[in-house]
């Protein structure tokens, strides 16, 4: 089993288990946790993101349940620059030659997961995806120039953050995602 899944398989099974216990613990009435999240009769949760160092703009979105106690976490980030990508060209006398272009790299990913709030203000999420990546360049038999294309097509991604809602209800987000170790960062509102 490798270490994504092992991670994704615990982060899932506590924010799971919080989740269950704040509803068998507490009473509605006598619930310990004042300055709960929950109670601030907040529905949604939007935050415009981009990430570091690849710069994928998106959207992130949670659904607050109040009854559940728990967030519903959605978000995609596209990407549509150019990316270089190594390889080598043989000349006449079949040496190799390393050279680097420059190509088209089209860029999905998305995520869904599930999201608790730890405080009034903090809000924790993990979340599982796939990122598409396509690319139109391809080696062309007897062109001379072989060139490597890395992590074409569906891959699995693991993203896990956190979201700080301030009194005034600007929210924002950092945390990250494991397929291209990128940093998100986003600003938002929730109401």
């Amino acid at each position: 089993m490798t270490i994504k899944k092992i991670i994704l398989i615990f982060a899932f099974g506590v924010l799971s288990a919080t989740s269950f216990a704040q509803i068998n613990f507490f009473g509605t009435d006598d619930d310990a946790q004042t300055k709960d999240f929950y109670k601030r009769s907040m529905r949604y949760t939007a935050t415009a993101v981009c990430n570091f160092p690849k710069f994928n703009i998106g959207a992130a979105f949670l659904l607050h349940s109040q009854q559940d106690r728990i967030s519903f976490y959605f978000d995609a980030k596209v990407n549509k620059r150019t990316y270089d990508i190594e390889g080598f060209e043989i000349d006449a006398e079949q040496n190799k030659l390393p050279i680097t272009e420059s190509v088209k790299y089209d860029y999905l990913l998305a995520n869904i997961g599930i999201a608790r709030g730890v405080t009034r203000n903090w809000i924790i999420y993990a979340a599982v995806g796939v990122v598409a990546q396509r690319t139109d360049l391809s080696n062309e038999i007897g062109s001379g120039r072989i060139f490597t294309i890395p992590r074409q097509g569906l891959q699995h991604n693991f993203g896990v953050g956190a979201f700080y809602v301030t009194d005034k209800k600007i929210t924002i987000q950092l945390g990250m995602d494991l397929f291209d170790r990128s940093i998100n960062t986003g600003i938002g509102y929730t109401w």
